[in-house]
């Protein structure tokens, strides 16, 4: 871009003052439309490269936040008990229902619902957790996983 001229030399007499100023002011009618377009798309660049540092800000934080939002989901199950539902017999392993309050409602839920944050909330209490279930695996939420996969393949009898 060139820079704005700002010594100018004069015209001599009206005449040449007049003709002068009527070129002027073409040439300001032409690029009005232009300085316009130019002022907003300069505010786009910034809104632009503002949208892009946010865009990529949460992007580097997504997966805490994705974190800190199953977190939240795991925390609104409050587990009371497991109760048996069915015995099961020589073929069918044993039914359970998980009591307790999601979001501050009660609810009772099979055990093999394949809720995963339930699981999540019933794994932090793991002496509630059947105890052939819980032998399945070291870890609490994945004994409660194969449970859920046994009730898909039908060896439950809930």
């Amino acid at each position: 871009m060139s820079k704005i001229k700002t010594a100018f030399t004069l015209p001599t007499n009206e005449q040449d003052a007049r003709a002068r100023m009527a070129l002027l002011t073409a040439a300001m009618d032409r690029a009005r439309p232009l300085a316009e377009q130019l002022e907003k798309l300069m505010a786009a660049k910034d809104e632009y490269r503002t949208a892009l540092a946010e865009a990529e800000h949460i992007n580097a934080n997504l997966d805490a936040i994705k974190l800190a939002d199953w977190e939240r989901r795991v925390d609104e199950f409050k587990i009371d008990s497991v109760k048996p539902t069915e015995h099961g017999d020589s073929h069918l392993l044993r039914g359970f229902q998980v009591i307790g309050t999601h979001k501050g409602t009660p609810f009772a839920q099979s055990l093999y619902n394949g809720d995963r944050a339930m699981y999540a909330a019933l794994a932090k209490v793991e002496h509630m957790i059947p105890a052939h279930i819980r032998a399945w695996h070291a870890d609490a939420n994945e004994s409660l996983l194969k449970a859920y996969r046994f009730k898909q393949l039908g060896y439950v009898a809930a």
